[in-house]
This record gives C-alpha cells, sequence and structure tokens, in this order.
C-alpha cells in the first residue's frame, strides 16, 4: 500500500510539469507545421497525448529501483503529523536524502490521493456515458435501402480506399445531426436522415467518404486508446487542452483524403 501511494505521488508531481512542457512542445510543433498537411499536426498531437502519460508513469516507475537500492523514495510521505506551514524545528536530513527524496504530510499525501481518484472515477464516468450513448444511437438506427446513387457512392468509397465490399454496414437515423462511424470489430457507418433525403450527390459522397476513411484509419479504436490514455492525467488543466486539437485535425485528415 505504501509503495503504490508513493508510485502515485510520483507520478502526480512529475505530471504537474511533465505535462505542461508537453503542450508546449506541441502548440510549437504545431505551429510550426501549420502550412504542412493536416495529419503531420495530428500526429504531434497524438503523440503528446501518449508522451503526457507514458512521461509521468516512467519516471514514476524509477520508485521501484529506488525502493530496492535506496532507503527513501523520490516521493513518500512521513506517517507523523508534520505541519508544512507552521514554523517549527524539523531534524535536518543527511545532504544524500535531501537530494533524492520528498517528503509530505501523510494527511496531505492522502488528500492528493483522494481527489486524484474522484478524477479518475469522473473521467471514467463520461468514458462508459458516451458509450452507453452510442450504443443507443446503433440501436436506434436502422439499415439503409440504397438506391442507385447511394449504393455508387458506397462502391466508389469501397475501391478507393480499399475496404473489402459488405464490411461496412450503412444506417441511418432520424435522430443524429451527424454521419458517424461506431464499432471497434464491425464498423458502422450512421448517416442523418435528412442527408439521405437532400439529393445533393456531392454532398452524399464528401459524408460517406469522411466516414469510410475514419474506418480505414482505425479512428474509433485509436480514439478510444486516446481517451483511455486521457483518463490517468485529466487531473491537469493542460492535458485538456490536448483533446479539441487532437480532434480537429483527425477530422481535418479525414477531408484532405475524401478531397
Amino acid at each position: 500500500m505504501r509503495l503504490s501511494s508513493q508510485l502515485l505521488l510520483t507520478f502526480l508531481f512529475n505530471a504537474f510539469w511533465q505535462i505542461a512542457l508537453m503542450v508546449v512542445l506541441a502548440s510549437l510543433g504545431s505551429w510550426l507545421l501549420r502550412n504542412s498537411l493536416a495529419r503531420h499536426r495530428h500526429w504531434v498531437w497524438a503523440t503528446a497525448l501518449c508522451l503526457a502519460f507514458l512521461v509521468p508513469a516512467f519516471t514514476a516507475s524509477q520508485t521501484l529501483f529506488d525502493n530496492v537500492t535506496q532507503p527513501n523514495a523520490p516521493v513518500s510521505y512521513e506517517r507523523q503529523n508534520i505541519a508544512l506551514f507552521v514554523n517549527e524545528a524539523v531534524p535536518p536530513l543527511p545532504e544524500t536524502e535531501l537530494a533524492s527524496t520528498f517528503k509530505i504530510n501523510q494527511s496531505l499525501a492522502l488528500t492528493i490521493l483522494g481527489i486524484y481518484f474522484a478524477f479518475l472515477l469522473y473521467s471514467s464516468f463520461k468514458l462508459i456515458q458516451a458509450w452507453q450513448t452510442t450504443r443507443t444511437i446503433r440501436r436506434r438506427a436502422t439499415e439503409i435501402e440504397p438506391n442507385d446513387s447511394v449504393a455508387e457512392v458506397i462502391r466508389r468509397c469501397e475501391l478507393e480506399f480499399g475496404t473489402r465490399a459488405g464490411s461496412v454496414r450503412v444506417f441511418r437515423s432520424e435522430t443524429l445531426p451527424v454521419p458517424v462511424t461506431t464499432g471497434l470489430f464491425n464498423p458502422v457507418i450512421i448517416l442523418p436522415e435528412s442527408l439521405l433525403h437532400e439529393g445533393n450527390t456531392d454532398l452524399l459522397t464528401s459524408a460517406i467518404g469522411h466516414e469510410f476513411v475514419h474506418v480505414a484509419r482505425r479512428d474509433y479504436v485509436l480514439n478510444l486508446i486516446y481517451e483511455l490514455l486521457f483518463i490517468p492525467v485529466s487531473f491537469h488543466p493542460a492535458a485538456v487542452l490536448l483533446i479539441p486539437p487532437l480532434l480537429e485535425t483527425r477530422e481535418l485528415c479525414c477531408d484532405e483524403l475524401v478531397a
């Protein structure tokens, strides 16, 4: 229990500055690539999100080695009730211990961990809620009976993106405002009813082609991975700044390929 608390505390304290650094570097990289293809900027933001979790996790893992080779972990807590903000005599630590440890009050450590777990629960709840909403949309959608124009658009998209004929099913929904793609292993494209009655072949081609690009890029799977990586770092305000450009550049990637 004590070791797991030390690991989490080390993760959190390192994440405070490391995540902020990742966001700054991603913003700089995206700005330098502002005139390049959207997929290059998307790679920058996707890499930043992955590193925002992996770098603090890696540095926290060093606590395991420190506990084997050193008597004190990089971040630990004292069992005594030591006041942090009151001037009181504290026995001086050896120079080597001062350089390698950062001790905090046990009550403060438990408070920090409690707040962190609250963020984890909240982010996990939002992800589950989004998954349930997607299932509801999929359940209420009905498979379309494509007319000649819709069937031609689907056939053309399958040829262009190398998708096996019939592997992607196309549904329609009366309540959905925009097209969406769902399904980890059996992808389903759901189109708004209004779009099918639009009568604009170019618009229909762009919409269906856009969703076929999502299928070809495995964006649904990647989005799930991104959401799972985001949950452990969702407590950090800077981590939230990674999501909007990540989603925006993903959609721009699809638009570029459709064009």
